[in-house]
């Protein structure tokens, strides 16, 4: 049993579900559809890939994947880690939600036109509270990025492979927070495009609800499935891990991506 068996269905969408929505369509990768694929993939043996966080009752999923991707990019083209602010992202991305929820592609522009401060002088507390951005703490590091909408799986995996850890939207139901092993197949998710959420910008309680940081891609015991790194902290899944069930869009895996392009 996982750390969400004793919650009700309400309290358990109440305090982990992410309402998500689409984000600014901006930046381009130089990939073509002759780029080279690897057939597996597992960016978390290469050391790029920052530690599982925790999210708390905070729904930040959106900034802690997102943060992901950029600090697994910035390791990759550099080879030097950098932990970055997603209490930042809370806190002062004005195009999001705080922790009530928001997108990828949004905490992508804000890095765009603002620099993100260092985790150890601007750290997650898991509550949206006042801006305490610092221009001068670290540079800016994202000139672009990319959006992929409704796209195929054969692209996320085309960009999981040859660029690096990417954030997606995912709908989470309540089997999800019993996922403890194994690879990850549900009814009850679908594999649409739709976001829903009221005016409130809460949770609807359907189709994608929740950002996730994919991290590889592989087969196990002739399934093959994609590797994501989700934020509820190690004590969930296989470390804080998910494989799900690639070659059906489960979940709508595919049907929101987004990846920084960094200078």
């Amino acid at each position: 049993m996982t750390q969400f068996a004793d919650l009700t269905n309400q309290e358990f969408l109440r305090n982990k579900f992410d309402c998500s929505r689409f984000g600014i369509f901006k930046g381009r990768h130089n990939l073509t559809d002759t780029t080279t694929t690897p057939s597996a993939k597992d960016w978390t043996k290469t050391g790029i890939v920052s530690p599982v966080r925790d999210q708390g009752q905070c729904e930040a999923g959106w900034a802690i994947s997102s943060v992901g991707a950029v600090e697994a990019a910035y390791r990759k083209k550099y080879g030097i880690g950098i932990s970055l602010s997603e209490q930042q992202l809370l806190d002062c991305s004005t195009n999001n939600k705080g922790c009530d929820g928001g997108a990828a592609a949004n905490a992508f522009q804000y890095n765009v036109e603002r620099k993100l401060n260092y985790r150890s002088f601007y750290p997650y507390g898991g509550t949206q509270g006042k801006c305490r951005y610092e221009p001068l703490v670290v540079g800016k590091l994202i000139k672009s990025y990319g959006v992929g909408v409704s796209i195929d799986e054969n692209k996320l995996k085309q960009w999981v492979g040859s660029i690096g850890p990417v954030t997606v939207g995912f709908h989470v139901t309540n089997s999800f927070a019993f996922y403890e092993e194994g690879v990850y197949s549900s009814d009850e998710c679908g594999d649409t495009t739709k976001l829903v959420f009221n005016s409130s910008f809460k949770c609807g309680g359907q189709d994608l609800n929740h950002f996730m940081l994919v991290v590889g891609y592989g087969i196990e015991d002739g399934v093959p499935y994609w590797l994501i790194q989700n934020s509820w902290g190690t004590d969930w899944g296989e470390k804080g891990y998910i494989k799900v069930e690639m070659g059906k869009n489960m979940c709508g895996v595919a049907a929101y991506a987004a990846y920084p392009i960094l200078w």
